[in-house]
């Protein structure tokens, strides 16, 4: 019987977007978040005692880094919304990502309250707040 038939399903491999938003979703979870809708967003979470939000768009690596790299950080600015909430992108910590990341200016992501949440091969997610220095490798 393979693995469709008997209902179980191969898990996400680094660096897809499945992978990971599920890495986001257990990294937001272990610190007592819980997923919620907030419209088009790839995630959003809310904290069940302080009430802190995140939205976050999920970029996952394809054949186009720079290019989806762009789209998602577009994304995420139209849903700045000026509310207090948190956002940023997802993104697999990989030397193409980390050099897309390092074309914002500390100073422009410190302006928008843009946070960096990389995600490693083993699924750690590591976030940088805005204006954070971008790690070298």
């Amino acid at each position: 019987m393979s693995a469709l038939q008997s209902g179980l399903t191969t898990p996400p491999e680094f660096p897809t977007e499945a992978f990971l938003r599920a890495a986001i979703r257990s990294h937001f979870e272990k610190a007592g978040y819980q997923e919620i809708a907030a419209g088009q967003a790839d995630f959003a979470c809310e904290h069940s005692a302080t009430h802190e939000k995140w939205i976050l768009e999920v970029i996952g690596l394809t054949s186009s880094v720079k290019t989806d790299f762009y789209t998602g950080l577009g994304e995420i600015v139209c849903r700045m919304d000026g509310s207090y909430s948190k956002f940023g992108l997802a993104i697999p910590l990989t030397s193409q990502f980390l050099a897309a990341s390092r074309d914002i200016h500390p100073n422009t992501r410190r302006a928008l309250h843009l946070h960096l949440l990389f995600v490693d091969a083993s699924g750690t997610v590591t976030a940088l707040k805005p204006g954070q220095p971008i790690p070298i490798s």
